[in-house]
C-alpha cells in the first residue's frame, strides 16, 4: 500500500472536520450555543469501507462541533451525489 493510499483517508476526514466546524450552531442573543445544525451524509452501503469511513467522519465532527451527521446509506456514488442535487444530503462519500 502506497503511502498516499494510507494517507488520504486521514486527509479527507480531517478536511471534512474543518469544513464543517465552519457549520457549527447558532449563537443565540444571549450568547448560548444553539445545536441546530443537522447535515445528512449520504454513502454507500453498510458494511462497506466508504460507510465505516463516513461513519467514523461523522464522530469526529459530531465531537468537534455543534453539527449533528446523520449517515445515510443510499447505495452508492451516483446515489449519494444524486441526494446531494435533490437535497436530501448534504455531504456524500463515494469512489470514482
Amino acid at each position: 500500500m502506497t503511502i498516499l493510499k494510507r494517507k488520504l483517508p486521514v486527509a479527507v476526514l480531517a478536511a471534512a472536520a474543518m469544513t464543517l466546524t465552519a457549520c457549527g450552531g447558532d449563537t443565540t442573543e444571549d450568547g448560548a450555543s444553539g445545536s441546530d445544525t443537522n447535515i445528512v451524509f449520504a454513502t454507500s452501503s453498510q458494511g462497506s469501507d466508504a460507510y465505516v469511513a463516513a461513519v467514523s467522519m461523522a464522530d469526529l465532527v459530531k465531537k468537534q462541533t455543534d453539527v449533528n451527521v446523520t449517515v445515510q446509506s443510499v447505495g452508492g456514488s451516483e446515489a449519494s451525489l444524486r441526494a446531494i442535487g435533490e437535497g436530501h444530503a448534504q455531504m456524500a462519500l463515494g469512489n470514482r
